[in-house]
C-alpha cells in the first residue's frame, strides 16, 4: 500500500509535505505510509481516494482499476485537468491546489454551484461590457 501511496503522490505532483498539509499532519506521517512502518486510519483511506481520485480497494491494493466508478466523461475531464495542471507554472500548480483544498475541505459545508453561479455572471457582465473594460486605443 505504501508504494501505491508513494506512486499517486509523484503522479499528482505532491511534495509529502503537502499531501501531509492536506490531511492535517506532519509529513513524516506520508513518510511513514509509504515505507510501511505506518497505516493510514479508514478515514485517511477515505481522504486519500477522495485526494487521488481512486478507490480505496485501489488504495488497498486490492484492484489495479483506479477508480470503477468513473464514466468515460469524468474520466476524460479529469485527465485534461490533470494534463493542463502538469503543464501549468508553479505559481497556478499552487492555486489550483487551493481551490482543490476549498473543494476538498470546505465544499461539504457550502453549496459550490451557486458560488460557480455568481463567478459565471461576474464573467458573462465582463464579456457583455468588454468595450468598457478593454484598453482604450490612442488617438495620436
Amino acid at each position: 500500500m505504501g508504494e501505491r501511496i508513494k506512486s499517486l503522490r509523484k503522479e499528482y505532483d505532491f511534495t509529502q509535505k503537502q499531501l501531509a498539509d492536506m490531511l492535517n499532519y506532519g509529513h513524516t506521517a506520508i513518510s511513514n505510509y509509504e515505507t510501511g512502518k505506518n497505516e493510514p486510519s479508514i478515514a485517511d483511506l477515505i481522504k486519500l481516494s477522495e485526494i487521488f481520485q481512486v478507490s480505496v480497494d485501489y488504495l488497498l491494493c486490492k484492484t489495479n482499476i483506479k477508480n470503477p466508478y468513473l464514466s468515460t466523461e469524468s474520466l476524460e475531464i479529469f485527465n485534461e485537468f490533470k494534463s493542463y495542471f502538469i503543464g501549468s507554472p508553479i505559481r497556478r500548480q499552487r492555486l489550483l491546489r487551493d481551490f482543490m483544498q476549498i473543494f476538498i475541505n470546505e465544499g461539504k459545508n457550502y453549496d459550490i454551484d451557486d458560488e460557480m453561479d455568481n463567478i459565471s455572471v461576474k464573467h458573462l457582465k465582463v464579456a457583455e461590457d468588454r468595450e468598457e473594460y478593454q484598453t482604450k486605443k490612442s488617438n495620436n
